[in-house]
């Protein structure tokens, strides 16, 4: 039996086929690792995205309305009594985040 050699027959097939079928050759494979690649870059951002951390419900409302000390005291003095604490649920509590 003589000596088989596998890439002499591939090549031999390639120089026979017609030239559609070389363009398809030559066209297919680097479309097939750029393929490939988009698909692994799109997986990556997906998975970014999915663990990067989200922000705060806080961001996405309005700003929180500020008061310092001043206003706090004109605010108390115009009503003409003593502050008094609020009573806000347990549940609105935990919302807030962490004091430090």
């Amino acid at each position: 039996m003589q000596d088989y050699n596998l890439w002499a027959d591939l090549l031999a097939t390639f120089r026979a086929s017609p030239d559609a079928i070389k363009a398809l050759w030559l066209l297919v494979p680097p479309v097939f690792v750029l393929g490939v690649l988009g698909l692994a870059i799109w997986t990556l951002r997906l998975r970014i995205k999915l663990t990067s951390p989200t922000p705060s419900a806080r961001q996405d409302r309005q700003p929180a309305l500020v008061l310092d000390h001043a206003d706090f005291e004109a605010l108390t003095q115009a009503q003409g009594r003593e502050p008094q604490m609020l009573a806000v649920p347990p549940a609105r509590l935990s919302s807030f985040g962490d004091p430090s």
